[in-house]
């Protein structure tokens, strides 16, 4: 029976963290998976509600190298037939175990598209002593420069169930045109741009609101800069929790701006949401975003920080209902098509036998 072991950094309520537990849940019958993350978080429970087996080994200062011991500990008695290391400091600390015990290392860490200024070099080495590398958009594998067999392009998926959530034939109110942001409230994600196009909208008169949706470091900062759109019942800042297709709902427009001088998308969870929702989608031009957003066909792809094109673009919707939905619903039938559960889980589990089979594991009589 082969068998997986994931490693993450954290399991936070993240896009990697959702896709990790997506795969893992959707293992085709006589494989067998479990986690051992640094950190814990909401995902250890839904994990674990699945009846995965979770191992939390938490770092107790910035350089305890003790977590290392205790993974050496974890793969002797488990003995995995391939480690999936979804985070650069796992992928680090797994080097020398499977190297020492000849089992193959995948590292599917490149979850942006383009190589990240913070910590490169180290996250580089990773890369290059894993045996195989997953990365979820071109963008991403060609920032870094890896090349097939090696390094493989797998995009993300949407799962089944969360579709019968989604309402994408949803006819909307165009008198209160919804615009929603749903991301991680950290620098990375250009929420002040989304605020600046709120309030721009607010002075041309235009009866629309915006969500705001997410947690985060900057979260208590950005509704203060925008108390003066909440009192005017012009901005919100819902709480979702674990889900938020309700609030997608809800919306006409779907929008994602990234801070590019920090990060490029690679395949955003949130983006996928959007489309699954037949939400047209509006994002930067940069990293995996062109591979899933179809610029004037699911939506626009705009240059990063353009308040005055993102405005634009609203505007647009706004003044053409009819062209917003054919948008939505080719977005939502392109996730059908190319971002689905099925073919992402397909896709990783034959990239693992291949790298499986591969003449150093094959000779060893591992698989």
């Amino acid at each position: 029976m082969p068998k997986v072991l994931f490693l993450t950094d954290w399991l936070g309520n993240g896009g990697a963290e959702r896709q990790s537990a997506l795969l893992a849940r959707h293992l085709p019958p006589g494989w067998e998976c479990q986690f051992w993350s640094l950190d814990d978080g909401p995902y250890l429970h839904v994990l674990q509600e699945t009846g995965i087996e979770v191992a939390v080994c938490k770092r107790r200062w910035k350089l305890d190298i003790s977590p290392a011991f205790n993974l050496w500990r974890k793969v002797s008695s488990w003995r995995p037939s391939i480690i999936d290391a979804k985070g650069w400091m796992g992928a680090l600390a797994a080097v020398p175990i499977c190297r020492a015990l000849r089992i193959p290392l995948i590292n599917g860490s490149i979850l942006q598209g383009r190589r990240p200024v913070h910590r490169s070099s180290v996250k580089g080495l990773a890369l290059k002593l894993a045996d195989g590398v997953i990365a979820n958009s071109q963008a991403g594998l060609t920032a870094w420069g890896i090349s097939p067999p090696k390094g493989v392009v797998i995009y993300n998926g949407f799962e089944k169930e969360r579709l019968k959530l989604c309402l994408p034939g949803i006819d909307h109110k165009t008198n209160c045109f919804t615009v929603i942001m749903a991301a991680r409230m950290a620098p990375v994600k250009d929420f002040r741009s989304f605020l600046q196009a709120a309030r721009k909208m607010s002075e041309l008169g235009i009866p629309a609101h915006f969500m705001a949706v997410g947690n985060g470091m900057m979260r208590s900062e950005l509704i203060e800069a925008g108390k003066d759109l909440v009192n005017k019942g012009y901005l919100s800042f819902p709480e979702a929790g674990m889900e938020i297709i309700p609030f997608l709902n809800r919306a006409n427009v779907g929008v994602l701006m990234t801070n590019q001088s920090i990060a490029a998308e690679g395949i955003s969870n949130s983006i996928m949401e959007y489309m699954a929702c037949g939400l047209p989608v509006i994002c930067n031009n940069s990293g995996g975003n062109p591979e899933i957003v179809i610029d004037n066909e699911t939506g626009f792809t705009i240059s990063s920080g353009d308040v005055g094109q993102l405005v634009e673009k609203l505007i647009y919707l706004y003044n053409n209902p009819l062209i917003s939905k054919k948008m939505g619903h080719a977005g939502y039938s392109r996730l059908r098509s190319t971002f689905t559960a099925e073919m992402m889980v397909e896709n990783t589990v034959s990239y693992y036998k291949s790298v499986m089979n591969l003449p150093k594991f094959k000779r060893n009589g591992l698989n």
